[in-house]
């Protein structure tokens, strides 16, 4: 008898975690499917135009340009950015200057990636359509 008792538990037990693990492995699923680098890239530039409260068009000493996701507070151009990001995806926006379609990868702050990652995802110009729902992968 104690025995089928401690297997009940034990059982009782695992379909609890499991339930937790489901929640939020569903959660996450339907805020996106996303894929991040492993590697985290370092970028240092100046910020040239802001996207969102938590996104901007930043430049490095090269001249290349990226988007990056970042918790500006508050945000002000020519803010002289040094982290560590991780690359996510495709940013599109339309260029005043040339009327052409530009894209740049979207860079997120790798210390802040769990609470970025779905502004990535919103600016990402491939998950734009509501067609299209993305898996979550950090």
């Amino acid at each position: 008898m104690k025995t089928r008792a401690i297997i009940l538990s034990i059982l009782l037990a695992l379909a609890s975690a499991t339930s937790c693990i489901t929640l939020t492995v569903a959660s996450l699923a339907s805020s996106a499917a996303y894929a991040f680098e492993t590697r985290p890239t370092r970028i240092k530039g100046t910020t040239i135009k802001q996207i969102n409260d938590k996104a901007a068009i930043i430049r490095n000493k090269s001249g290349e340009v990226y988007c990056i996701v970042y918790p500006f507070s508050p945000y002000e151009d020519g803010m002289e950015i040094n982290d560590r990001f991780r690359r996510g995806g495709i940013y599109e926006y339309d260029d005043e200057l040339s009327g052409t379609k530009k894209k740049l990868y979207i860079y997120v702050l790798s210390s802040d990636i769990e609470n970025l990652a779905e502004t990535a995802i919103h600016l990402d110009y491939r998950y734009q359509e509501q067609d299209k729902q993305p898996t979550y992968q950090i």
